[in-house]
Protein backbone atom coordinates (compact mmCIF):
# COMPACT_ATOMS: atom_id res chain seq x y z
CA UNK A 1 0.00 0.00 0.00
CA UNK A 2 1.23 3.66 -1.09
CA UNK A 3 2.07 5.55 1.93
CA UNK A 4 -0.35 8.12 0.65
CA UNK A 5 -2.99 5.93 0.88
CA UNK A 6 -2.24 4.70 4.36
CA UNK A 7 -4.74 5.90 7.74
CA UNK A 8 -4.25 6.59 10.75
CA UNK A 9 -5.73 3.90 13.34
CA UNK A 10 -7.00 4.59 16.80
CA UNK A 11 -5.17 1.85 18.64
CA UNK A 12 -6.24 0.92 22.35
CA UNK A 13 -4.64 -1.56 25.29
CA UNK A 14 -6.21 -2.47 28.33
CA UNK A 15 -4.95 -1.95 31.63
CA UNK A 16 -4.35 -5.13 33.61
CA UNK A 17 -7.46 -4.90 35.88
CA UNK A 18 -9.48 -5.57 32.81
CA UNK A 19 -7.64 -8.56 31.30
CA UNK A 20 -7.86 -10.08 34.75
CA UNK A 21 -11.40 -9.76 34.85
CA UNK A 22 -12.26 -9.86 31.64
CA UNK A 23 -9.86 -12.89 30.53
CA UNK A 24 -8.82 -13.91 33.67
CA UNK A 25 -5.54 -13.27 33.22
CA UNK A 26 -2.83 -12.85 36.16
CA UNK A 27 -0.08 -10.55 36.17
CA UNK A 28 1.56 -11.79 39.81
CA UNK A 29 4.89 -11.89 40.58
CA UNK A 30 5.50 -15.50 39.14
CA UNK A 31 3.92 -14.60 35.77
CA UNK A 32 6.46 -11.99 35.46
CA UNK A 33 9.65 -13.21 37.05
CA UNK A 34 9.32 -16.91 35.44
CA UNK A 35 10.47 -16.05 31.53
CA UNK A 36 8.74 -18.71 29.80
CA UNK A 37 5.29 -18.14 31.41
CA UNK A 38 5.83 -14.34 30.94
CA UNK A 39 5.97 -15.19 27.38
CA UNK A 40 3.34 -18.06 27.09
CA UNK A 41 0.70 -15.93 28.59
CA UNK A 42 1.84 -12.93 26.35
CA UNK A 43 1.12 -14.81 23.71
CA UNK A 44 -2.21 -15.92 25.38
CA UNK A 45 -3.68 -12.33 25.91
CA UNK A 46 -2.99 -11.48 21.84
CA UNK A 47 -4.72 -14.71 21.12
CA UNK A 48 -7.53 -14.09 23.78
CA UNK A 49 -8.31 -11.13 22.31
CA UNK A 50 -8.25 -12.03 18.62
CA UNK A 51 -11.12 -14.07 19.63
CA UNK A 52 -12.97 -11.14 21.20
CA UNK A 53 -12.09 -8.38 18.86
CA UNK A 54 -10.23 -9.99 15.84
CA UNK A 55 -13.11 -8.69 13.54
CA UNK A 56 -11.49 -5.33 14.42
CA UNK A 57 -8.17 -5.83 13.78
CA UNK A 58 -6.99 -6.49 17.66
CA UNK A 59 -5.49 -9.75 18.75
CA UNK A 60 -3.25 -12.54 16.70
CA UNK A 61 -4.81 -15.75 15.41
CA UNK A 62 -1.51 -17.82 16.19
CA UNK A 63 0.56 -15.29 18.16
CA UNK A 64 4.23 -15.93 17.81
CA UNK A 65 6.35 -15.27 21.02
CA UNK A 66 7.91 -12.24 22.26
CA UNK A 67 10.81 -13.47 24.35
CA UNK A 68 12.14 -10.54 26.37
CA UNK A 69 13.97 -9.50 29.67
CA UNK A 70 11.54 -7.21 31.40
CA UNK A 71 10.39 -9.33 33.99
CA UNK A 72 9.13 -6.36 36.16
CA UNK A 73 7.31 -4.48 33.89
CA UNK A 74 9.19 -1.00 32.82
CA UNK A 75 10.48 -0.90 36.41
CA UNK A 76 13.67 -2.63 34.97
CA UNK A 77 15.70 0.67 35.87
CA UNK A 78 14.45 1.45 39.72
CA UNK A 79 14.72 -2.62 40.30
CA UNK A 80 18.35 -2.36 39.42
CA UNK A 81 18.88 0.52 41.61
CA UNK A 82 17.19 -1.97 44.20
CA UNK A 83 13.88 -0.77 44.85
CA UNK A 84 11.29 -3.04 45.79
CA UNK A 85 8.78 -4.29 43.33
CA UNK A 86 5.68 -4.95 43.97
CA UNK A 87 2.89 -7.11 42.11
CA UNK A 88 -0.48 -7.90 42.09
CA UNK A 89 -2.64 -10.01 39.99
CA UNK A 90 -4.61 -7.57 38.48
CA UNK A 91 -2.32 -4.34 38.42
CA UNK A 92 1.22 -3.71 36.55
CA UNK A 93 4.00 -4.08 38.29
CA UNK A 94 4.86 -0.43 40.48
CA UNK A 95 8.09 0.26 42.56
CA UNK A 96 8.43 1.43 46.31
CA UNK A 97 10.98 4.35 45.78
CA UNK A 98 14.16 4.52 48.15
CA UNK A 99 13.33 7.78 49.65
CA UNK A 100 16.71 9.42 49.76
CA UNK A 101 17.99 12.54 51.30
CA UNK A 102 20.11 15.20 49.67
CA UNK A 103 23.05 13.14 51.08
CA UNK A 104 21.95 10.16 49.92
CA UNK A 105 21.40 11.36 46.55
CA UNK A 106 24.65 12.61 46.06
CA UNK A 107 25.99 9.04 46.85
CA UNK A 108 24.09 7.57 43.89
CA UNK A 109 26.44 5.35 41.59
CA UNK A 110 25.87 3.52 38.62
CA UNK A 111 25.36 -0.49 39.47
CA UNK A 112 27.51 -2.73 38.25
CA UNK A 113 26.13 -4.27 35.05
CA UNK A 114 28.34 -7.79 35.99
CA UNK A 115 27.12 -8.10 39.65
CA UNK A 116 24.15 -6.90 39.79
CA UNK A 117 21.52 -9.18 40.71
CA UNK A 118 18.66 -7.64 37.94
CA UNK A 119 21.22 -7.75 35.24
CA UNK A 120 22.24 -10.84 36.17
CA UNK A 121 18.74 -12.46 35.90
CA UNK A 122 18.32 -10.57 32.64
CA UNK A 123 21.04 -12.54 31.14
CA UNK A 124 20.33 -15.61 32.69
CA UNK A 125 16.55 -15.20 30.71
CA UNK A 126 18.05 -14.13 27.32
CA UNK A 127 19.84 -17.97 27.45
CA UNK A 128 16.30 -19.59 29.07
CA UNK A 129 14.40 -17.81 26.26
CA UNK A 130 16.84 -17.88 23.43
CA UNK A 131 17.10 -21.89 24.14
CA UNK A 132 13.33 -22.38 24.07
CA UNK A 133 12.03 -20.00 21.38
CA UNK A 134 15.67 -18.94 19.47
CA UNK A 135 15.69 -14.99 20.06
CA UNK A 136 14.95 -12.69 22.95
CA UNK A 137 14.71 -9.12 22.49
CA UNK A 138 17.41 -7.63 24.72
CA UNK A 139 15.34 -4.10 25.16
CA UNK A 140 14.80 -1.86 28.07
CA UNK A 141 11.95 0.76 28.46
CA UNK A 142 14.13 3.12 30.07
CA UNK A 143 12.22 5.82 30.37
CA UNK A 144 14.55 8.87 31.11
CA UNK A 145 16.69 10.98 33.57
CA UNK A 146 13.78 12.31 35.40
CA UNK A 147 11.00 9.09 35.20
CA UNK A 148 13.66 7.18 36.31
CA UNK A 149 14.91 9.41 38.76
CA UNK A 150 11.22 9.91 40.28
CA UNK A 151 11.12 6.09 40.49
CA UNK A 152 13.99 5.14 42.58
CA UNK A 153 14.52 8.50 44.51
CA UNK A 154 10.96 9.20 45.13
CA UNK A 155 9.00 12.62 45.47
CA UNK A 156 12.02 13.94 47.45
CA UNK A 157 13.86 14.23 43.98
CA UNK A 158 11.55 16.88 43.06
CA UNK A 159 12.37 19.25 46.78
CA UNK A 160 15.85 18.74 45.65
CA UNK A 161 15.93 20.93 42.51
CA UNK A 162 14.55 23.87 44.72
CA UNK A 163 17.15 22.79 47.94
CA UNK A 164 19.49 20.77 46.78
CA UNK A 165 20.09 21.09 42.67
CA UNK A 166 23.26 19.19 42.92
CA UNK A 167 22.20 16.47 44.81
CA UNK A 168 19.27 15.93 41.85
CA UNK A 169 21.83 16.89 38.87
CA UNK A 170 23.76 13.64 40.37
CA UNK A 171 20.90 11.37 40.06
CA UNK A 172 19.98 12.84 36.56
CA UNK A 173 23.50 12.29 35.90
CA UNK A 174 23.72 8.71 37.28
CA UNK A 175 20.54 7.41 35.30
CA UNK A 176 21.57 9.05 31.81
CA UNK A 177 25.17 7.43 32.06
CA UNK A 178 23.17 3.82 32.88
CA UNK A 179 20.85 4.00 30.35
CA UNK A 180 24.02 4.63 27.37
CA UNK A 181 25.58 1.55 29.58
CA UNK A 182 22.58 -0.54 29.54
CA UNK A 183 22.15 0.07 26.05
CA UNK A 184 25.39 -1.06 24.98
CA UNK A 185 26.33 -4.08 27.43
CA UNK A 186 23.46 -5.38 28.02
CA UNK A 187 20.61 -4.94 25.14
CA UNK A 188 23.56 -5.18 22.55
CA UNK A 189 24.75 -8.31 24.47
CA UNK A 190 21.55 -10.30 24.34
CA UNK A 191 20.53 -9.28 21.20
CA UNK A 192 23.07 -7.26 18.94
CA UNK A 193 20.82 -7.08 15.48
CA UNK A 194 18.83 -5.24 17.70
CA UNK A 195 20.48 -2.67 19.37
CA UNK A 196 24.02 -1.28 17.66
CA UNK A 197 26.24 1.36 20.22
CA UNK A 198 27.14 2.44 17.35
CA UNK A 199 24.00 3.58 16.15
CA UNK A 200 22.11 4.05 19.39
CA UNK A 201 18.32 4.59 18.61
CA UNK A 202 16.88 6.23 21.94
CA UNK A 203 13.32 7.42 23.57
CA UNK A 204 13.14 9.52 26.18
CA UNK A 205 9.54 8.80 28.43
CA UNK A 206 9.47 12.48 29.44
CA UNK A 207 5.88 11.08 31.90
CA UNK A 208 6.64 13.24 35.43
CA UNK A 209 7.67 16.49 33.52
CA UNK A 210 4.32 18.58 34.24
CA UNK A 211 4.91 17.82 37.79
CA UNK A 212 7.65 20.55 37.24
CA UNK A 213 7.80 24.07 35.67
CA UNK A 214 9.26 24.64 31.97
CA UNK A 215 12.06 27.24 33.60
CA UNK A 216 13.40 23.74 35.60
CA UNK A 217 13.14 21.32 33.06
CA UNK A 218 14.67 23.68 30.87
CA UNK A 219 17.35 24.71 33.52
CA UNK A 220 18.42 21.12 35.44
CA UNK A 221 16.70 18.23 33.41
CA UNK A 222 17.20 19.49 30.23
CA UNK A 223 21.03 18.85 29.92
CA UNK A 224 20.96 15.47 30.69
CA UNK A 225 17.84 14.64 28.25
CA UNK A 226 20.56 16.48 25.64
CA UNK A 227 23.22 14.03 26.99
CA UNK A 228 21.04 11.50 25.80
CA UNK A 229 20.47 12.92 22.34
CA UNK A 230 23.75 13.52 21.57
CA UNK A 231 24.40 10.01 21.87
CA UNK A 232 21.53 8.55 19.40
CA UNK A 233 21.82 8.22 16.21
CA UNK A 234 17.68 8.25 16.28
CA UNK A 235 15.83 10.07 19.03
CA UNK A 236 11.94 9.97 20.11
CA UNK A 237 10.04 11.80 22.86
CA UNK A 238 7.10 11.23 24.80
CA UNK A 239 5.44 13.71 26.90
CA UNK A 240 2.28 12.88 29.30
CA UNK A 241 0.03 15.64 29.96
CA UNK A 242 0.24 18.63 28.02
CA UNK A 243 3.16 19.29 26.34
CA UNK A 244 3.04 22.91 24.76
CA UNK A 245 4.85 24.70 27.95
CA UNK A 246 8.04 22.48 27.39
CA UNK A 247 8.29 22.42 23.05
CA UNK A 248 10.47 25.58 23.41
CA UNK A 249 12.96 23.52 25.23
CA UNK A 250 12.44 20.16 23.08
CA UNK A 251 13.48 22.31 20.71
CA UNK A 252 17.06 21.65 22.11
CA UNK A 253 16.30 17.63 20.92
CA UNK A 254 15.65 18.33 17.26
CA UNK A 255 15.64 16.76 15.28
CA UNK A 256 13.18 13.71 16.99
CA UNK A 257 11.95 10.90 14.84
CA UNK A 258 8.80 10.27 16.88
CA UNK A 259 6.88 12.64 19.24
CA UNK A 260 4.18 11.64 20.97
CA UNK A 261 2.47 14.55 23.00
CA UNK A 262 -0.66 14.31 25.63
CA UNK A 263 -4.13 14.63 25.53
CA UNK A 264 -5.21 18.46 25.57
CA UNK A 265 -2.23 19.47 23.95
CA UNK A 266 -1.91 22.37 21.18
CA UNK A 267 -0.89 19.32 18.40
CA UNK A 268 -0.87 22.41 15.44
CA UNK A 269 1.97 24.21 17.84
CA UNK A 270 3.73 20.37 18.13
CA UNK A 271 3.41 19.90 14.11
CA UNK A 272 4.84 23.31 13.77
CA UNK A 273 7.89 22.99 16.61
CA UNK A 274 8.67 19.62 14.47
CA UNK A 275 7.47 19.16 11.01
CA UNK A 276 9.23 16.29 9.86
CA UNK A 277 8.79 14.42 12.83
CA UNK A 278 6.05 10.83 13.30
CA UNK A 279 3.60 12.05 15.31
CA UNK A 280 1.82 9.48 17.72
CA UNK A 281 -1.09 11.15 19.37
CA UNK A 282 -3.02 10.30 22.64
CA UNK A 283 -6.39 10.38 24.12
CA UNK A 284 -6.49 10.26 27.79
CA UNK A 285 -8.78 6.71 28.45
CA UNK A 286 -10.47 8.66 31.20
CA UNK A 287 -12.05 10.94 29.07
CA UNK A 288 -13.70 8.43 27.13
CA UNK A 289 -17.21 8.08 29.64
CA UNK A 290 -17.69 11.77 29.09
CA UNK A 291 -17.79 11.43 25.21
CA UNK A 292 -20.51 9.97 23.29
CA UNK A 293 -19.08 8.33 20.01
CA UNK A 294 -20.21 11.14 17.87
CA UNK A 295 -17.98 13.00 20.10
CA UNK A 296 -14.98 10.84 19.75
CA UNK A 297 -15.67 11.13 15.88
CA UNK A 298 -15.31 15.05 16.26
CA UNK A 299 -12.41 14.36 18.43
CA UNK A 300 -10.65 12.44 16.31
CA UNK A 301 -10.94 14.44 12.73
CA UNK A 302 -9.51 17.20 15.12
CA UNK A 303 -6.65 15.75 15.51
CA UNK A 304 -5.49 14.76 12.63
CA UNK A 305 -6.25 18.08 11.07
CA UNK A 306 -3.96 19.46 13.40
CA UNK A 307 -1.08 16.66 12.97
CA UNK A 308 -1.32 16.94 9.28
CA UNK A 309 0.57 15.49 6.80
CA UNK A 310 -1.23 11.91 7.60
CA UNK A 311 2.14 10.56 6.02
CA UNK A 312 3.83 11.56 9.40
CA UNK A 313 0.91 10.80 11.90
CA UNK A 314 1.75 7.05 12.93
CA UNK A 315 -1.79 6.98 15.12
CA UNK A 316 -3.83 7.80 17.77
CA UNK A 317 -3.94 6.13 20.86
CA UNK A 318 -5.78 5.42 23.76
CA UNK A 319 -4.01 3.43 26.77
CA UNK A 320 -5.32 1.14 29.54
CA UNK A 321 -8.45 0.96 28.75
CA UNK A 322 -10.83 -0.41 31.52
CA UNK A 323 -14.11 -2.10 32.44
CA UNK A 324 -15.94 0.98 31.88
CA UNK A 325 -15.36 1.09 28.73
CA UNK A 326 -17.96 -1.36 26.65
CA UNK A 327 -16.78 -3.70 23.68
CA UNK A 328 -19.63 -1.75 21.60
CA UNK A 329 -17.44 1.84 22.20
CA UNK A 330 -13.97 -0.46 21.43
CA UNK A 331 -15.29 -1.73 18.70
CA UNK A 332 -16.28 1.91 17.50
CA UNK A 333 -13.08 3.21 18.97
CA UNK A 334 -10.94 0.49 16.56
CA UNK A 335 -13.29 1.40 13.01
CA UNK A 336 -12.98 5.33 13.28
CA UNK A 337 -10.46 5.54 10.62
CA UNK A 338 -12.63 3.50 8.09
CA UNK A 339 -15.82 5.22 8.97
CA UNK A 340 -14.18 8.64 8.58
CA UNK A 341 -12.17 8.20 5.97
CA UNK A 342 -13.63 10.68 3.28
CA UNK A 343 -13.01 13.48 5.87
CA UNK A 344 -9.68 12.00 6.91
CA UNK A 345 -8.70 11.77 3.44
CA UNK A 346 -9.64 15.38 2.83
CA UNK A 347 -6.51 16.48 4.76
CA UNK A 348 -3.74 15.39 2.32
Amino acid sequence: MDESDRLPEVNVTFSERWWHVRGGFDFSAQNWLDPLLRTEQDRSMRRWLFEHFGDVGLGEADPQPRPNIEAYGHRFVPALFGCEIRYAEDQAPCEVPLHLDPEAMALLQVPNLETAEVARKARSDAGTLKKRYGSCDGGINYGGPLNAGLSIVGQELLAAFAIAPFAAAHVLGIIAQLIIRLHDELSALISPNLYDPKNRRLGLGNCPVIAISPQIYLEQVLPFDKCLRAQSAEFSLHHCGIISNYLAAYQQLAPLASVQPGWGSDIAAVRRTFPEARLSLLIECSALPRMSLEDLDEVVLQMLGEARPLALVQDIQIAYLGNDISDDYVRHIRTCHKRLQDKIRAFN
